[in-house]
């Protein structure tokens, strides 16, 4: 005979297991929802602030140099060249206004996708990855109360994995950052120079 940390063997055939793990599965989507909701909107801004930039920074057609006169103090009346370039810059500048007047004086800051970005939506999927297993074993264990005793011994293994598949998100996490993370990833070489 062996111990577990699950289920006391005198609460499996009452009530309270299900209304548990059904609350804590309930709880589960609903964080789920949201974080995919955010993660969405982040999305949507993200492509919104690239289009935006795309139409403040679009180049116009060749312009020719254009000619500007100076008038100096002595009445003489000189005339000077502006580059085509100098010439885009300024016309990017008048659209860049007026796009931010158009959004009612808004001023657009465009994102670009970090590597802090991808790190939180590694960290999310591996969350959600490694902890749904889990919950829905439990739920289904309390639902059918013979589902242990019909698995054949390949599921039975599949079964076990899947009530401590939680504990990969704790061992994973320093795994994401170690490869998305630079300065996580030279403090742990830094830690281990410091040990020799």
């Amino acid at each position: 005979n062996t111990a577990d940390c699950s289920t006391a063997d005198e609460m499996r055939n009452t009530i309270y297991p299900l209304l548990y793990y059904g609350l804590v599965m309930l709880y589960f989507i609903i964080c789920v929802i949201f974080v995919l909701f955010v993660y969405v909107r982040i999305s949507i801004f993200i492509r919104r602030g690239k289009s935006n930039q795309k139409k403040t920074t679009k180049p116009t057609a060749q312009h020719a140099p254009s000619l500007n006169l100076h008038s100096s103090n002595d009445g003489h009346t000189a005339l000077s060249s502006v580059s085509a370039e100098e010439d885009v810059k300024n016309q990017q500048v008048i659209e860049k206004k007026a796009v931010d007047i158009s959004q009612g004086g808004r001023l657009v800051n465009t994102i670009k996708v970090t590597r802090t970005t991808t790190i939180f939506v590694a960290v999310t999927a591996a969350f959600i990855l490694s902890y749904l297993p889990f919950l829905v074993v439990m739920v289904t264990r309390n639902i059918k109360k013979n589902f242990e005793d019909i698995l054949s011994p390949s599921a039975e293994v599949f079964y076990k994995f899947c009530l401590k598949s939680y504990f990969i998100n704790n061992a994973i996490n320093p795994v994401i950052y170690s490869f998305l993370n630079r300065n996580f990833r030279a403090d742990v070489i830094n830690i281990f120079k410091c040990r020799h």
